[in-house]
């Protein structure tokens, strides 16, 4: 490993905890997180990449959706194995990380 790709990972190993992950909600049950869509010929937004604070994940596969009255639900798999589910608050237009779980 180069000095100069040594310095970028440890002054990326000394961020905050939320620089990687994203802020929490009010209820702090829940994370705010940054979404890149697709908006298919319906109009209807689908995550296709999830930006956790530095770390950058690709949509694999969307495994399930739903929805409620109030938001939509996503079930995907991320290029690292993982699963997550993500909220979209279809009035603030938030995207929250609800579950992970590791591959």
């Amino acid at each position: 490993m180069s000095s100069k790709q040594e310095r970028q990972s440890l002054s990326a190993n000394c961020l905050p905890l939320t620089a990687y992950l994203g802020s929490f909600s009010d209820d702090d049950k829940s994370m705010i997180i940054q979404v890149e869509c697709y908006s298919g010929y319906m109009g209807e937004e689908t995550p296709r990449r999830l930006i956790l604070g530095v770390r950058v994940i690709e949509v694999a596969e969307v495994l399930d959706r739903w929805l409620a009255t109030d938001h939509r639900y996503f079930k995907v798999r991320g290029d690292d194995g993982s699963m997550y589910i993500l909220r979209h608050d279809m009035t603030s237009f938030d995207w929250e990380l609800i579950l992970f779980e590791d591959k």
